[in-house]
């Protein structure tokens, strides 16, 4: 019981580090990644002519919204993950048999 509880620990603690680590590669190497945004929102490799067209975003202002929504997204998602974390940390020490945690 109390393994499933340590890996549980371990996964959300792994999964909230890569989390911040993308949000952090967001922030510090914005236009890279801005680039690639707008590459996708722009749909600048369909074939002229398309009929997807229609829904090609071709606004650098709704580029910037888009992109900063993601970054928040992510942001928010490492924080949740570390969150449980420490909930699901906490949980495990708090009902812990006594000679465990001494």
């Amino acid at each position: 019981m109390i393994e499933s509880r340590i890996v549980k620990i371990v996964m959300l603690g792994s999964l909230g580090l890569f989390a911040g680590l993308v949000t952090f590669d967001n922030l510090t190497d914005y236009q890279t990644n801005y680039a690639f945004v707008r590459h996708v929102l722009s749909m600048d490799a369909t074939p002229p002519g398309s009929a997807l067209m229609y829904r090609s975003i071709s606004s650098p202002s709704l580029w910037e919204a888009a992109y900063a929504l993601i970054i928040a997204a992510r942001a928010q998602r490492h924080l949740a993950l570390l969150a449980q974390r420490f909930c699901c940390c906490a949980t495990c020490v708090s009902t812990a048999p006594r000679d465990w945690r001494s």
